[in-house]
């Protein structure tokens, strides 16, 4: 009797972790529903490397900030950070600065009281209001798409305050029902947990439906064919798709880049989403970049710097900076720099850097910068 009990109890306990073993493993894959949009939005970088498992769980709120980031980052816009004390609860947080970087870009909101509760998790109504104050903080505003009157089976469960965001994601096909009720209406549940891949689906179908991603392609430009700098990322002869490029410099930037590819005695050694480099004759190179300091725009020329380098310069100061002062101010120091060898260096209000100088230390190379510390 013993036996046979005992054989009872290992049999289930051996169901137990069987079940559980599965459970957890299927964990790391999406539900079949949602694999091909999370593969998608794999594909397209949205999903940051710390949320490549657990699909199927709930999502927590720092997690949906990594998530939103992703997005803002193929926007191109940077973030500068408004507090480094915004909320109580994050300190010494793996990804406090992430959400700071959030809350500084205005996409999420704390509880009250200096808390964020990261590690909370989100409902989805919830997660609708913070798609919705996303494409708010991007300037992707729909209201004329909000159509009045969306009826709901558990309408009257969706809080007042998140009403506007689910319609918006509901009609918007952003947000889907999770199954219909005897009349037909759909079933929101806004008062359940959003799981990972949930939360995923609803980015990635912000991101696509605003071309974010899947953007139609702004061109291909070709590396020099006769590009033999190791220190660069492409190679010789590699297409390069300037969709993204043009998002964190501008559509002018990008437009001139194809121009140019088709000039004589001009080379295009290197571009990537967020840098160029140009060589021009034997003698110049022009590197444009936006990184953590802002944009810059550097000029280095082994001669005195001729008019069509000149020229090339500022052409690329306008498109990605227009500002009319910035580049008469450096033409006046251009003057005096090429005739008389007069370093200049000024401050434009509280944006803008320009100098220029004969570095005698580098073979007399002239040195013209361009700096943009608020973007």
């Amino acid at each position: 009797m013993f036996k046979k009990q005992l054989r009872s109890f290992i049999g289930i306990l051996l169901l137990l972790v069987m079940t559980t073993t599965i459970a957890f493993g299927n964990e790391a894959i999406p539900s079949n529903w949602a694999k091909d949009e999370v593969d998608e939005a794999m594909t397209h970088g949205l999903i940051h490397e710390s949320l490549r498992k657990g699909y199927k769980g709930p999502i927590r709120r720092y997690e949906y900030v990594l998530l939103a980031l992703s997005i803002v980052e193929k926007t191109g816009r940077d973030i500068e950070l408004e507090s480094e004390y915004a909320f109580s609860d994050i300190l010494g947080h793996p990804y406090e600065q992430e959400i700071l970087k959030a809350y500084s870009f205005k996409i999420i909101d704390g509880y009250g009281n200096g808390l964020f509760k990261p590690d909370a998790y989100i409902t989805r109504q919830e997660v609708a209001s913070l798609v919705y104050k996303l494409m708010n903080a991007l300037g992707l505003d729909d209201d004329a798409l909000i159509q009045l009157g969306t009826q709901y089976s558990d309408g009257n469960h969706i809080s007042g305050w998140a009403k506007k965001a689910v319609d918006y994601c509901y009609q918007n096909n952003i947000m889907k029902g999770v199954g219909k009720d005897h009349t037909g209406l759909d079933i929101i549940r806004p008062l359940g947990t959003t799981t990972l891949e949930e939360a995923i689906l609803l980015m990635y179908r912000l991101a696509n439906q605003k071309e974010i991603v899947n953007a139609p392609s702004i061109g291909q430009i070709t590396i020099d064919e006769n590009n033999t700098n190791s220190t660069v990322d492409k190679e010789a002869g590699e297409a390069f798709d300037l969709t993204y490029f043009s998002r964190y410099f501008s559509l002018e930037a990008a437009t001139l880049l194809l121009e140019l590819e088709d000039s004589e005695n001009i080379r295009i050694i290197d571009v990537s989403d967020k840098s160029a480099l140009l060589s021009i004759g034997s003698n110049n190179t022009i590197y444009l970049v936006k990184d953590s300091r802002g944009i810059i725009l550097e000029l280095n020329s082994y001669t005195n710097i001729d008019t069509s380098v000149e020229t090339l310069f500022k052409q690329l100061l306008n498109v990605i900076n227009g500002n009319d002062f910035v580049v008469d101010r450096l033409e006046e120091g251009l003057k005096e720099l090429k005739n008389d060898g007069i370093r200049f260096e000024e401050r434009i209000g509280d944006n803008y850097q320009i100098m220029g100088y004969l570095d005698d230390t580098m073979d007399d190379v002239y040195i013209v910068k361009f700096h943009d510390v608020a973007r």
